[in-house]
């Protein structure tokens, strides 16, 4: 049965055309993609996501040479995207902003429609695969966990290895990776690392979320605009009692006009989450809870990176204190790196109060990848593995 069944591969490999070209494929294509899909899982993906089964079950394939060639060229396809962009991504990002170029797709498939054998299929697997140092560290550490079978190990190691394929596979010249379960932040520069730092990420009652977006602005001596969830939450029952805590917190009372008000003359206690017509922000400068620095992202989420009044903050191994929002601990060398020339370190650092905010534009938007990975290079190039304190594990 085996001798016929090579037989029979043998003959419909030459007999199709090569994914639509004008050449026979050689069987070899064949064997090096079943090899390939057999050892897969030491890269972090599963055969049984590639028609596996359907196309080496072992059985003289009884659909139509066409129907067959489909499928095949439909299991490389999606391989090798997978391979060069990450398996999964959508489960672990909330919302999405940045997608690659319309026609990345159709570049790929021109190079599947190329291949003829089995050191073909090789080729064009290298070269679309990553060739970062934090890549190949990630495929070692997951080759050494499959053979110690830690299972929690190996699921964390397969989804740092596609969410690297991920951030690399768009080739910015520049991008922000926040992985919130490592709580850092990671400025890169073609993939080299310019710039670490640590990060307050949100509460596991208020987490972070995960999403891919745009840096498009930096704001020097920011307005703090509370978010209406603070507000009634916190807020509201404490001026209810006092009013007077909105003077020490220094944060103004604004009526439906933009008119700052005093927080005397309002009646807190006839006020609710549906009644409140009232915006409440904090005046700028250093006691400001954005601190003087604040990085707005293209995200449908109200979560921006920023500086903040509570420096010691960082000296906390487990830094999860925040509503959402991303607290950076180096604001202004960031700011320096996306806007050249353009800050004044002496300005930020004098704490100018009620200074006007200064909006300034970045020319070429940077991406921001806001992750969630427990397992993670660090920057020693070893793996350091992270509590899951969202319990995504689970």
């Amino acid at each position: 049965m085996r001798v016929r069944f090579i037989q029979t591969i043998t003959a419909l490999f030459l007999s199709i055309q090569a994914f639509g070209q004008q050449r026979p494929v050689d069987p070899s294509a064949y064997y090096t993609f079943k090899q390939l899909l057999d050892s897969c899982a030491y890269i972090g993906l599963d055969k049984n996501d590639y028609r596996y089964y359907q196309l080496f079950s072992g059985e003289i394939p009884a659909a139509p040479a066409e129907t067959w060639q489909t499928a095949f060229t439909d299991a490389i396809f999606k391989y090798i995207k997978d391979v060069h962009q990450g398996h999964g991504i959508s489960a672990e990002v909330s919302y999405n902003g940045i997608t690659p170029p319309s026609n990345a797709d159709s570049i790929l498939l021109k190079d599947i429609y190329t291949i003829s054998t089995g050191n073909d299929l090789v080729a064009i697997l290298q070269k679309w695969q990553p060739k970062t140092l934090a890549y190949t560290v990630l495929v070692n550490e997951l080759r050494q966990q499959l053979k110690r079978g830690d299972s929690r190990k190996i699921k964390q190691l397969r989804k740092a290895i596609n969410a690297e394929r991920w951030l690399t596979h768009f080739g910015f010249p520049k991008y922000i990776v926040v992985n919130v379960a490592s709580i850092h932040l990671n400025y890169y520069v073609a993939d080299s690392l310019w710039l670490r730092m640590k990060i307050v990420a949100g509460k596991p009652a208020t987490p972070t979320p995960r999403f891919a977006a745009y840096c498009n602005e930096v704001i020097f001596y920011p307005y703090w605009h509370v978010p209406k969830s603070i507000i009634t939450k916190e807020l509201l029952p404490a001026c209810r009692r006092n009013p007077g805590v909105l003077n020490y917190m220094n944060i103004q009372v604004l009526n439906a006009r933009g008119q700052v008000v005093s927080p005397y003359s309002i009646k807190w206690s006839q006020l609710s989450k549906n009644n409140f017509p009232y915006t409440l922000r904090q005046s700028t400068g250093c006691d400001n809870a954005l601190g003087v620095v604040k990085f707005n992202l293209t995200s449908p989420f109200s979560v921006y990176m920023h500086d903040t009044n509570l420096k010691s903050a960082f000296k906390s191994a487990e830094r999860y204190f925040s509503h959402g929002c991303i607290r950076i601990e180096k604001p202004i060398e960031l700011a320096s790196f996306l806007l050249p020339n353009r800050v004044d370190s002496a300005f930020l650092r004098a704490c100018i109060k009620n200074q006007q905010p200064m909006i300034n534009p970045i020319a070429s938007p940077v991406p921001v990848f806001v992750i969630y990975q427990t397992a993670a290079v660090n920057d020693t190039n070893a793996i350091s593995y992270y509590r899951d304190i969202y319990h995504q594990l689970d």
